[in-house]
């Protein structure tokens, strides 16, 4: 997929907010048709870790990079399968693992590292900012911050391909 221009991002993040109330809701019954298992994978990961606001957020925010990722393009999207979600989960918790033994434990440094070489970064930079954005007003905890990005960009990384 060739990358994702800021100008589609900022008008589809543009269109989602102009959106009527209860909108959303088809929205995401379209991603449930479309991508299943990325929707289950949202739903799924870390129960028991992060709060409620920050599954929501999740959640909020993968719609939106499914959205966002489906305006590219006249084809529609790879249907991205379980074993597809389970390999790019496993290669960004490597990836991160690695760079934080190789150097230092700062985890931005990590990200900016990532960004400079991703193919859909300004993508990934769009959602990094949404949730430091919203990290306070949300009730999300530091702590869950970095796993989050890494849930997304799990989302961005399967449809990508």
């Amino acid at each position: 997929m060739n990358p994702i221009s800021m100008e589609t991002i900022d008008q589809t993040w543009q269109d989602l907010v102009a959106m009527k109330p209860g909108s959303f809701t088809d929205l995401v019954s379209d991603f449930v048709q479309e991508q299943p298992y990325l929707l289950s994978y949202l739903m799924a990961v870390d129960e028991e870790h992060l709060n409620d606001d920050e599954r929501e957020l999740l959640m909020f925010l993968g719609t939106v990079v499914w959205r966002i990722m489906s305006q590219q393009g006249k084809a529609p999207l790879p249907k991205a399968t379980a074993n597809d979600i389970f390999d790019a989960e496993d290669n960004n918790f490597n990836m991160l693992r690695n760079y934080h033994e190789d150097h230092d434990p700062d985890y931005s440094q990590a990200i900016l590292k990532v960004l400079q070489s991703y193919n859909q970064w300004e993508l990934l930079n769009f959602v990094i900012n949404t949730l430091l954005e919203d990290d306070e007003e949300a009730n999300i905890r530091e702590n869950n911050l970095a796993v989050m990005m890494i849930y997304l960009k799990t989302v961005i990384d399967c449809l990508d391909r």
